[in-house]
């Protein structure tokens, strides 16, 4: 897995590649997102379009982040969500509780009205 981040304004947007699916994945995506949240970006963006596949840690994990970022203000939105992807949102309730846009401009700019 490969992380690229980049900033929008006030908006990371996190481009993601590669498989979410074992410990040491999930666990660099967790340090990445902690480190950024002490930097102060909380409004995030996780860039799905070069993702294979994503594991229910992973899941976990993302969950966990939204939580995170919500208490200092922020969020995590997703942009580029497979098929697959939507799938594991839905059998697993959680398809609600992020918000999913068809590509990360839209995304990004859906944090002007919040």
């Amino acid at each position: 897995m490969e992380i690229e981040e980049r900033n929008e304004g006030d908006v990371a947007v996190l481009e993601v590649r590669g498989s979410l699916m074992i410990g040491s994945e999930v666990q660099a995506f967790h340090a990445h997102v902690k480190d950024m949240t002490e930097r102060g970006e909380v409004k995030v963006v996780v860039d799905f379009g070069h993702v294979d596949y994503c594991g229910s840690v992973m899941l976990g994990q993302l969950t966990a982040s939204k939580s995170s970022l919500g208490e200092k203000g922020g969020d995590i939105r997703f942009a580029n969500v497979a098929a697959k992807l939507d799938a594991l949102l839905r059998i697993t309730g959680l398809r609600g509780v992020f918000e999913q846009f068809g590509s990360v401009d839209e995304a990004v700019k859906s944090y002007a009205g919040a």
